[in-house]
């Protein structure tokens, strides 16, 4: 056997120099948000009831916000009057959460509403029959 096999083979041997040592827990990068198609959503914000619109295309959906997805979870929405809002969101299946506030106030960090963020659910809308 070569010096270099035995090296090789030698370092394959050796425990805890493999990958599996290297890192804890695989942590997986969030999905760009995809608002395309057709969606039931409901909003909650801690001042008002409830509200629920059924089947609004992304456009719709968009209430004339820019929606800018920066990666990680995070988006930013700016109207056009210049009011800009910072927002975090996840994706579960047909579902997406966001919450949002001004950005004067920074990221939120969960998904309660209060009053100074508002929370959206979003479901992908069943096909009509």
């Amino acid at each position: 056997m070569s010096a270099l096999a035995m090296i090789l083979t030698a370092a394959i041997a050796v425990p805890g120099n493999g990958p599996e040592m290297v890192s804890g827990e695989v942590v997986e990068e969030p999905q760009p948000l995809n608002l395309s198609g057709k969606w039931d959503m409901s909003l909650f914000s801690s001042d008002q009831p409830p509200s629920t619109w059924k089947n609004l295309d992304s456009e719709t959906l968009k209430f004339g916000l820019e929606i800018t997805d920066e990666g990680k979870g995070r988006l930013r929405m700016t109207r056009k009057s210049g009011t800009t809002f910072l927002g975090i969101y996840r994706q579960e299946q047909d579902r997406i959460i966001i919450s949002f506030r001004v950005r004067e106030k920074g990221y939120p960090t969960d998904y309660s509403p209060n009053k100074e963020k508002i929370v959206i659910i979003l479901h992908r809308a069943k096909p009509r029959k």
